[in-house]
């Protein structure tokens, strides 16, 4: 028997997982997309988020 290993990429557990969707609700980030969003516009959009004074830093 050959053992299965499933890695998550590294979106998936920042951005698309159930935990990582209810921390990004409180600081208002854009739910996810069909299709996902790549990594990179993922980053972009948290590092806009990081220079809203709305948002607070102590999250």
């Amino acid at each position: 028997m050959q053992a299965v290993q499933q890695f998550d990429s590294i979106n998936h557990v920042l951005f698309e997982c159930i935990p990582a969707q209810d921390i990004l609700r409180i600081v208002n980030f854009p739910p996810s997309t069909t299709p996902a969003r790549s990594l990179g516009d993922n980053m972009s959009i948290a590092l806009e988020l990081m220079h809203d004074c709305s948002v607070p830093g102590n999250l």
